[in-house]
C-alpha cells in the first residue's frame, strides 16, 4: 500500500473514508484513510487503531 501511495499524487479529497486493517492475526492494526470519490487510499499509518494514531493524519 505504501508503494501505491508513492506512485500517485494526492489531490485534496472531497469525501474521505476511515477504516482499520489487520496486518496479521492478532491485534496489530493500522488505519487507512481513503478518497471515496477517486476510490483509492491516501494515507496508511498509525501505531494502532486509536484516536491518537488517526491524529497523525490530520497533522
Amino acid at each position: 500500500m505504501q508503494e501505491q501511495l508513492r506512485r500517485y499524487p494526492i489531490a485534496a479529497p472531497g469525501v474521505i473514508g476511515i477504516d482499520e486493517v489487520s496486518l496479521r492475526k492478532g491485534h496489530t492494526y493500522r488505519i487507512v484513510v481513503s478518497d471515496l470519490e477517486r476510490r483509492r487510499p491516501i494515507w496508511f499509518g498509525g501505531k494502532d487503531r486509536s484516536k491518537e494514531s488517526l491524529d497523525i493524519f490530520y497533522q
